[in-house]
């Protein structure tokens, strides 16, 4: 495309094509669909930002209607809780439990406690530290109760139907896994044990990485 990113950004700020659109920047940015679209390379930004948006009422706004009706959801709702499955699932069989897990503390009326929101809080992705879960952002499901404010990123389209449709379960907790999953428990007790698991693995990892780095390897 003949223009960059930074007249995509003006775009996003630009309160007639807001006031057009009767969205506001973060419900443009999630409604971003990942996709394959065929346009002229010489399209202006707004023009792009259009076909995006149609297609996303066309493939979820409209497509999802009744189904977000009878969850009794709002499509910025699903948005919101799907940009968070969409960071936080590798895979893509996962996808139906991380979202029922967190349908699951939000009915619940539990924090979300969702490491995402974290990370778009603090503006960079990197392994989270004590100190982080602290931070005093609106987006911070950890001291925050409900949805973050908006999206964290722009899920796709197998992200949305997934948490349309989560897996039914009485799952409340999870920790990342050796294999790039999670692990999934039901009560705190058997959270705690699983994740102390998965720090007893990182501090193995560290060591031969650092034994590793001492013999030049």
């Amino acid at each position: 495309l003949i223009f960059d990113s930074t007249e995509v950004a003006r775009v996003f700020n630009d309160s007639l094509f807001l006031e057009e659109t009767d969205l506001i920047p973060e419900q443009i940015f999630g409604r971003m669909l990942p996709e394959t679209y065929k346009m002229y390379w010489t399209s202006t930004p707004k023009a792009v930002i259009r076909k995006v948006l149609d297609e996303f009422d066309k493939n979820v706004t409209n497509s999802f209607s009744s189904r977000l009706d009878s969850l009794d959801r709002s499509i910025d709702e699903l948005l919101t809780m799907a940009s968070i499955v969409e960071w936080e699932a590798n895979i893509e069989d996962e996808k139906p439990i991380v979202a029922g897990l967190y349908w699951n503390r939000l009915d619940r009326r539990m924090h979300l406690q969702a490491d995402p929101t974290i990370s778009f809080a603090l503006g960079e992705r990197r392994r989270l530290l004590l100190e982080d879960y602290k931070v005093d952002h609106p987006y911070n499901t950890y001291i925050n109760y409900g949805l973050p404010p908006g999206p964290v990123t722009n899920p796709s389209l197998k992200t949305l139907r997934a948490t349309l449709y989560p897996a039914t379960h009485n799952y409340l907790y999870m920790v990342a896994s050796p294999e790039g999953g999670h692990v999934f428990n039901r009560t705190y007790q058997e959270h705690l044990v699983d994740a102390e698991k998965w720090r007893k693995w990182l501090r193995q990892q560290y060591r031969i990485k650092r034994a590793n780095e001492q013999n030049g390897l």
